[in-house]
């Protein structure tokens, strides 16, 4: 790798934006030898920006960034077990407190991080107990940690583990019984550490199922793996297996039950934060169709969103603003939901020609508008471009991040935050000077 990226704050190189985009900056960080993966990254109200990553099996980082790009603080992590691979949504922040989680594959555990946001200083290194990997994080407004475990080390699987904000273990809510893989296969469904990108239709292949409230978090599934991730809306936490949807209040009492059934489902799908109700999608027997359900899971309107069959969805939600993504045999569409899951545009999107065409996906809900990016790698060569659409008609705004892979995406006000792996192109070999092995975050600002 070339020296020159060591550190580097990056105003122009590698990206071409459209007009009404402007580049704002990108950072890195390398590790030794110039090895680092981004994996996570976070932006408070205040415009500071947080990167989480790894450097090798016993070293992790956090960085903190100003509004600017100007490095605040950036602090080296120990332990043991760590991968490059983040499971769903794996920093938060909460007065001055920044947590980071991370998997360790040695215990097939969770290690929690607590860090002081404005220092970088560390308050708090703890494995939770009863934790397990490719869990999902959250923060909950009642100020406890909840991991969506995809499962735990019995016969049943846990899809929800409650902790206090240092860690210690609360209560867990065990999901309906199923066989519980043996090591063997677990370490089947772990990736390892390497570099180079993946020829799946998601960057985070073994992803949980994220749908935080409000959040943008990405998703994935693992072969045997079918718990869906929480959902944390009004004081609650939500949990769906395609056949039941169950509330929880924050002790984990169940004080609310719907089967998919009653709502008219063969087959619940998701379930995400829609403003402040839950929007649920699923098959009947000849459609896809939206659910909106108030807080006591009685149905507030319904909505079809296809009626092919084979289709599947992805749905994000932020605040008010919710969109996904239709995807089955013959058409793949974008689409923005209203307030009763109902279509309010749809726009068609080419259907790639491979299924190894693209190698990353990301969809995103923010201030009326949705985002779409992929991460095409061709001719030895990873690009990811990135559309805004806020209607049927083409995409306002685009632009490309060239040589970039991402792990992570943020929108936050008019910028757009992309964590991941960048390296050096040479234009004359057509390869890069080694594998695409260093940690960078890239910010782009719309007028």
């Amino acid at each position: 790798m070339k020296k020159t990226l060591r550190g580097a704050i990056v105003l122009a190189a590698g990206i071409a934006v459209a007009a009404c985009v402007k580049q704002a900056w990108q950072v890195t960080y390398p590790g030794p030898e110039n090895y680092s993966v981004g994996t996570a990254v976070l932006v408070a109200e205040n415009g500071t920006s947080y990167m989480a990553g790894f450097i090798d099996p016993q070293t992790l980082f956090v960085a903190a960034y100003n509004a600017n790009g100007q490095k605040l603080w950036d602090q080296r992590l120990s332990g043991d077990g760590f991968s490059s691979f983040s499971y769903g949504r794996t920093l938060a922040l909460d007065k001055g407190t920044l947590y980071l989680i991370s998997d360790n594959r040695t215990t097939l555990s969770v290690t929690l991080f607590k860090l002081k946001a404005d220092t970088g200083e560390v308050l708090l290194q703890r494995d939770l107990e009863n934790s397990v990997i490719a869990s999902n994080f959250q923060l909950g407004a009642d100020g406890q940690l909840y991991l969506n475990s995809s499962f735990s080390g019995s016969s049943s699987s846990s899809p929800v583990i409650a902790y206090s904000a240092d860690g210690e273990f609360l209560w867990e809510y065990p999901a309906p019984r199923v066989p519980f893989p043996s090591f063997e296969e677990r370490q089947k469904n772990v990736p390892s550490d390497s570099s180079q990108p993946s020829n799946s239709d998601d960057t985070l292949l073994l992803q949980s199922r994220a749908a935080a409230a409000g959040g943008n978090a990405s998703d994935g599934s693992s072969g045997w793996i079918d718990v869906q991730a929480a959902v944390l809306q009004g004081g609650l936490i939500f949990l769906h297996t395609s056949s039941t949807i169950t509330a929880l209040d924050s002790n984990g009492n169940v004080i609310a039950s719907q089967s998919s059934a009653n709502l008219g489902f063969t087959n619940v799908t998701s379930m995400i934060a829609h403003g402040d109700k839950l929007l649920v999608i699923g098959s009947t027997t000849s459609a896809t169709e939206s659910v909106v359900l108030n807080l006591d899971l009685t149905e507030h309107s319904r909505s079809t969103l296809s009626t092919e069959l084979g289709t599947t969805i992805k749905v994000r939600s932020s605040g008010n603003d919710t969109c996904a993504l239709l995807n089955n045999t013959s058409t793949l569409q974008l689409m923005q939901l209203d307030a009763s899951g109902a279509p309010l545009w749809i726009h068609p999107l080419d259907k790639p020609s491979s299924v190894f065409e693209i190698v990353g996906e990301w969809l995103l809900a923010d201030q009326g508008a949705c985002y779409y990016s992929t991460t095409h790698y061709s001719s030895r060569r990873l690009n990811t471009y990135v559309d805004r659409y806020n209607g049927p008609g083409e995409s306002t705004d685009h632009f490309t991040l060239t040589d970039f892979a991402p792990m992570g995406v943020v929108v936050q006000g008019k910028s757009i935050y992309h964590v991941g792996i960048t390296g050096p192109f040479d234009e004359a070999t057509q390869q890069y000077d080694d594998s695409i092995t260093i940690a960078a975050l890239n910010k782009q600002t719309r007028k």
